[in-house]
């Protein structure tokens, strides 16, 4: 009788534990990101008190990270798009001085158009995973958009790395293929969002005459 009274007890203490350790992790992802932003920003405008900018525009950078990925929305600008992917690179740029040159050259009209949220990042990821080598001081990675015969075209153009043909025709099928929880690549997850939310969505991956890829996206312009 003893036994199981200790056992019954041992349970409703374990269950009370396992409850407030729950509770306890509801809190912390509520606060979270907004106690980070808060103390990011704090430390951001500490730092241009003392005329620290460089390291303000760090903290900046990283806090606008921040913001976006506990953002729910699941739609973006691609203005939008375009700050996330500059603050992302500026930080690579901080770490790697003089060894990394960014451009974006997108069209003022394409500004406004509204794309899935994290459309650009993964490609821009997918260069620092596999083509930046940072022994050179000549990579460079550019964004453009353009509006031709009344589609919108995003290429993202690297000098990282070429890719074997059979490799290429392998990567640009796989992008097509069904997304399997786990199983799925970065671009991969751009081509399904993208492919949902657009009219005649084309994404492609080529080599180009820098001596890295193109990632090309392009779609139906609806003014």
């Amino acid at each position: 009788m003893l036994d199981d009274i200790n056992n019954y007890i041992d349970t409703i203490y374990k269950m009370k534990i396992a409850q407030q350790e729950a509770h306890m992790k509801a809190l912390q992802a509520q606060i979270s990101p907004h106690f980070m932003a808060n103390t990011l920003e704090y430390i951001r405008m500490s730092a241009l008190d003392i005329g620290a900018k460089d390291l303000a525009k760090v903290v900046y950078s990283f806090s606008s990270l921040l913001r976006s990925n506990v953002d729910n929305r699941v739609q973006s600008t691609v203005k939008e798009e375009s700050k996330l992917i500059r603050n992302y690179i500026y930080l690579y740029q901080v770490r790697f001085p003089d060894r990394l040159a960014f451009q974006i050259d997108i069209l003022p009209d394409l500004m406004d158009i509204k794309i899935p949220k994290f459309t650009l990042q993964p490609i821009i990821e997918n260069y620092f995973a596999h083509g930046v080598d940072f022994a050179k001081r000549n990579n460079a990675i550019e964004v453009k958009g353009r509006i031709i015969e009344n589609r919108v075209v995003i290429k993202v153009i690297d000098n990282g790395k070429n890719m074997k043909i059979n490799e290429l025709s392998k990567l640009n099928l796989k992008l097509q293929e069904p997304i399997s929880d786990g199983h799925s690549i970065g671009l991969q997850n751009v081509y399904a969002r993208m492919n949902n939310y657009t009219n005649n969505f084309k994404m492609n991956i080529t080599n180009n005459r820098y001596g890295g890829i193109t990632v090309s996206l392009s779609f139906d312009y609806e003014r």
